[in-house]
């Protein structure tokens, strides 16, 4: 399961889920993010992504304890996103403990500063391309940029990254299964890019089936929530 990554999204300290990035539409599960964190570990997996959402929305990274505590008392290697919009805050998410950091609207606003660490730390960080439609979404997909998809994947496309996080935004959260075309796409675009699919997909099967069509690692939400037994409300 080690291209399989579990993602916790935290919102005021608690586990939560969004559907389709809406913070109207938020789902609250009873486990807390280091209990989930030690659910994950014991069934195997050996990554996972944990989403700042408020940090995303606001622009401070602010689950830093949290992280800290995950990368402590686990062995999973973590990976932040949401709110690291300065080298300072990025510096802060590997002091925590992050193995890998993803830029997102850093990226897509500021490329000089998103440059910047990304080669000071080479292969540790995830470009974040969130989009809907053609166009990528920043700020906690609560503003639409000019910056289509394909324009932002040139920007970067050699630039030593981990991998890029292409998430479609109106998958996301609804079960209805990934984006399976858009992937697919972006393998023969950009065959030299490692992508990261997340957005709707609504089993383990169907991860492994997009792992088995080129993608590299599969970000798993909701699905594996519902799959395996977390209580939500």
């Amino acid at each position: 399961m080690n291209r399989i990554v579990p993602a916790i999204d935290i919102l005021g300290g608690q586990v939560v889920r969004l559907y389709q990035g809406d913070y109207r539409q938020v789902t609250r599960y009873q486990k807390s993010p280091l209990e989930l964190a030690y659910y994950f570990e014991e069934c195997g997996y050996t990554r996972l992504h944990i989403v700042d959402l408020l940090g995303a929305k606001e622009g401070t990274f602010s689950v830093g304890i949290i992280v800290e505590d995950i990368s402590s008392k686990t062995t999973l290697k973590v990976d932040c996103s949401g709110g690291i919009r300065t080298f300072a805050s990025a510096q802060a998410c590997f002091n925590a403990g992050a193995e890998y950091i993803c830029l997102g609207s850093l990226a897509v606003t500021h490329e000089a500063s998103a440059r910047k660490i990304i080669e000071s730390y080479p292969y540790k960080v995830i470009l974040g391309a969130d989009c809907s439609g053609a166009k990528v979404q920043t700020h906690g997909w609560t503003v639409s940029s000019d910056l289509t998809l394909e324009s932002l994947l040139l920007r970067y496309s050699s630039a030593p990254l981990y991998g890029t996080l292409v998430t479609d935004i109106q998958h996301d959260g609804t079960l209805q299964g990934a984006n399976n075309a858009l992937y697919k796409t972006l393998l023969s675009q950009f065959p030299s890019m490692r992508f990261i699919a997340s957005g709707g997909v609504k089993s383990i099967e169907e991860g492994e089936q997009l792992l088995a069509d080129g993608v590299y690692e599969v970000i798993i939400g909701k699905a594996l929530y519902s799959q395996e037994g977390t209580d939500g409300r």
